[in-house]
């Protein structure tokens, strides 16, 4: 998703059919909870993470580059999708602080998360009117930082 944004940023004729290729499909395939189709739960062969279950808080990142589709088309479709990813996330499971989970597996923050759904969240706040959206943006990058980056060390 990330890769669709860097696309879009360039602006380039050639690349707009494979970026609105990836996110009509991710539309189309929009769960009933409202993520938008990034991926099902996996089992990783090695690593430290034997299974991750996808929550809103990664499948947001694909509302990233589609509110910028909204931005440039007009079409009431991706907003209202970006709607229905936003709700996921307003209901997806959260720390004492308030911070969304990065997996259906348990209480974990990741910092990396912050670029997944902080991005989306300001945009759709912005591009839909709804200041609380803006203002979840704002209160998801503050909990990631003030658990994750050591103080000592940024």
């Amino acid at each position: 998703a990330p890769a669709l944004s860097g696309l879009l940023a360039w602006d380039r004729e050639e690349f707009r059919p494979v970026v609105r290729k990836w996110i009509d499909r991710a539309v189309a395939t929009q769960k009933s909870d409202g993520n938008l189709s990034y991926g099902d739960w996996h089992t990783s062969s090695g690593g430290h993470i034997r299974s991750f279950t996808p929550l809103a808080s990664e499948t947001s990142a694909m509302g990233a580059p589609m509110m910028t589709l909204y931005a440039r088309s007009g079409e009431a479709r991706y907003l209202e999708s970006a709607r229905k990813q936003y709700r996921a996330l307003c209901e997806a499971p959260r720390t004492s602080e308030g911070g969304i989970w990065s997996r259906g597996e348990g209480p974990e923050l990741w910092i990396d998360f912050t670029y997944l759904m902080c991005p989306f969240m300001a945009q759709y706040g912005v591009l839909s009117g709804e200041q609380a959206a803006l203002d979840e943006a704002f209160h998801q990058f503050f909990v990631h930082v003030r658990r994750l980056v050591d103080p000592e060390h940024k």
